[in-house]
């Protein structure tokens, strides 16, 4: 019988990093719209879940991180 595990476990272990982007980014926007911003000051196990989840589907987005500042600086006008 396989173990059920919750949002917060997925999360702790990297699960979203096997995602396509899109299904990443529609479910960070999900789970943005679900979170309240008075919710992160005192959360709850389910608001833990949700904002671990949100952080790990970010992490995941290797396709959007950001080009280094020393791109720009070598750069001639």
């Amino acid at each position: 019988m396989s173990e059920r595990r919750t949002r917060f476990q997925k999360a702790m272990d990297n699960s979203f990093d096997d995602i396509d982007v899109f299904t990443n980014i529609n479910e960070i926007k999900r789970l943005g719209d679900e979170i309240q911003l008075l919710d992160v000051i005192n959360p709850t196990s389910s608001t833990y879940g949700k904002i671990a989840e949100l952080l790990s589907r970010v992490k995941a987005l290797k396709e959007f991180e950001l080009l280094s500042d020393e791109m720009f600086l070598n750069q001639s006008n």
